[in-house]
């Protein structure tokens, strides 16, 4: 299994699995794979890319440099570490987990980078109509990815906790408590979702096509303000949010999140943000 037929795969997957990207994304992701990457990995081996893991990236990283603005740096180094991770194993967690140095790799920073917010009257505003408000309201109270959000089955949502199996980062796979007002919203979609079915099962390109926020990704944003001006646990909110983080690495702390009284306490006092309507 070399580099080459693995990012193959992954771009296949891209455009025609469950939520194709955009044609236009698509071809921008197979010119950077074809331009930088696969000349340098296409015949090695992902088992052995996987040895090397920051080193790999180090050298292509300082060659760029030297012709490539810091944006199209970033997007060649996301796509070589999505294509290294994306084979899965039958539990849907990467073949070859990865930790990767932004440091190490000396990855360049985009300066006055654009990133989108939402404030809570603009949620509040979004939330209460509209044929995705449900799936507005969803995004803005968990902080899932809109990718994470659409891959849901009935079978990832239980009580109150929403089980993500797999994502952009290995620290992806989680478990994210819901407030309890989200709670009751997804007990009642879950219970109407057949076993097996998605839960949102709305197209992708339908969703962009009448977006109501300046992004997705600005929901997510949202989700974490909220977190952060709350006295909850930075163990608990790069747990939640799926964030690499090295505190993650003390065994005492992650023994919080087996337990899931901890984690709910937390989730109902964070609250979501904005109020519902009784």
């Amino acid at each position: 299994m070399n580099f080459e037929t693995v990012a193959n795969q992954y771009l296949n997957e891209l455009e025609s699995g469950s939520n194709p990207r955009r044609p236009k994304t698509i071809a921008a992701y197979r010119s950077a794979i074809k331009c930088h990457l696969t000349p340098r990995f296409g015949t090695t081996p992902l088992a052995e890319l996987a040895t090397q893991n920051n080193r790999v990236l180090k050298e292509l990283v300082k060659e760029l440099r030297v012709k490539y603005k810091p944006a199209s740096i970033r997007l060649v180094v996301t796509l070589a570490k999505q294509v290294l991770e994306s084979p899965k194993n039958e539990n849907g967690l990467p073949l070859f987990p990865m930790q990767w140095s932004a440091d190490f790799i000396d990855l360049p920073v985009i300066a006055n980078q654009k990133q989108p917010t939402v404030t809570p009257e603009q949620v509040q505003s979004v939330v209460q109509e509209g044929p995705d408000a449900v799936l507005y309201t969803f995004l803005s109270a968990s902080g899932l990815r809109i990718s994470e959000a659409l891959a849901l089955l009935k079978e990832d949502y239980a009580d109150g906790t929403v089980h993500v199996r797999q994502g952009k980062t290995p620290n992806a796979a989680r478990h994210v408590d819901l407030a309890p007002p989200i709670a009751a919203i997804m007990d009642k979609i879950a219970c109407d979702t057949k076993p097996g079915a998605r839960i949102f099962r709305t197209h992708l390109t339908t969703l962009r096509e009448r977006i109501r926020v300046p992004g997705f990704h600005s929901l997510r944003r949202f989700r974490e303000s909220v977190l952060q001006r709350s006295e909850c646990r930075n163990l608990l909110i790069n747990a939640w949010m799926g964030h690499r983080d090295p505190e993650m690495s003390s065994r005492y702390g992650k023994q919080l999140l087996a337990d899931v009284t901890f984690r709910k306490h937390w989730a109902e006092k964070v609250g979501m943000g904005w109020e519902t309507k009784s």
